[in-house]
């Protein structure tokens, strides 16, 4: 079944997709994958997509992505520049558990 995506996410996960083909090395992929989320979360169509998506504490904005084909599921909430790392960090790390 095929779910329609905002072209920004579907770049998103096909970026994402092909530093995890590329880079057998996990270090390597989070320093190539953190500099793809940082520009997502920043873009301004998906800022503007989820500018009415309900809100959580703070009034902060989450996104949730699942992914069926790889066996992932991310929440994501809008958050400072500092903590993104991290983000990705544990994302990588869960995607390397499935590969």
């Amino acid at each position: 079944m095929s779910i329609a995506r905002l072209p920004v996410f579907e770049n998103f996960i096909s970026d994402l997709r092909a530093v995890w083909a590329a880079q057998p090395d996990l270090q390597r992929r989070m320093e190539t994958a953190k500099p793809l989320l940082e520009k997502f979360v920043k873009d301004d169509s998906i800022k503007a997509h989820s500018a009415n998506w309900p809100s959580t504490e703070g009034h902060k904005n989450l996104l949730l992505y699942v992914d069926p084909e790889h066996d992932l599921v991310a929440v994501v909430r809008w958050i400072d520049n500092a903590a993104a790392d991290g983000f990705v960090k544990r994302l990588i790390a869960a995607m390397a558990e499935k590969s």
